[in-house]
């Protein structure tokens, strides 16, 4: 990876965990959530099946990674926590679009991938604590452009729903080179061409 034009794309990834809607464990407006969780003697983790080595599907199928670990220790805390001898865990998979609905509407209890905590979406969903810091830079071939005004008219593959992809517009933007375009955008991938 390099710098481009000593410019570098940079995204904050503050990752944490999204907890359970509109609130952490310990506030009122969860407390319908811990009490589903306690009754039920489930918690339903959300996690991308597509993020490694955060949150990923292993060889046999089953979800795998640092922030799936990290939730499974929090289900064995909040087992504890709620006096739940046995608390099954059932995964729910979910996209980078769709991750935060399936938390707003109650498909899932916590949210176990690489997601960066930002002000919006700290409106819909409570975070853990930062679990990671990390930060995003394009990755471009030996041969390829030097600078982001060599990036007009270049396909750039970025991950859509996502911050890096909004920091990615704002460096285009920035440097001149960007401008909406619908046709050729890829929805699975968010796909655009810097023109």
């Amino acid at each position: 990876m390099r710098e481009l034009g000593g410019k570098r794309l940079f995204a904050a990834a503050f990752v944490g965990l999204a907890m359970v809607m509109m609130g952490g464990f310990g506030r009122t407006a969860s407390a319908g959530v811990l009490d589903r969780i306690g009754q039920e003697k489930a918690i339903r983790i959300a996690y991308r099946e597509d993020a490694p080595p955060f949150s990923y599907k292993d060889k046999i199928g089953e979800p795998v990674g640092f922030m799936v670990d990290l939730c499974r220790e929090v289900a064995k805390k909040l087992a504890d926590q709620l006096r739940v001898v046995s608390l099954n865990v059932v995964y729910v998979p979910v996209t980078a679009a769709d991750r935060f609905e399936a938390i707003q509407q109650q498909k899932a209890d916590l949210l176990c991938e690489p997601t960066s905590a930002t002000l919006s979406r700290r409106e819909i969903v409570d975070f853990s604590i930062p679990t990671f810091v990390d930060g995003a830079s394009l990755m471009i071939r030996a041969d390829g452009p030097h600078d982001l005004k060599a990036m007009a008219g270049k396909k750039i593959g970025v991950l859509g729903g996502t911050t890096t992809k909004e920091s990615l517009r704002s460096s285009l933007k920035a440097a001149g080179i960007y401008q909406r375009h619908h046709p050729r955008q890829n929805p699975r991938r968010g796909r655009r061409d810097a023109r």
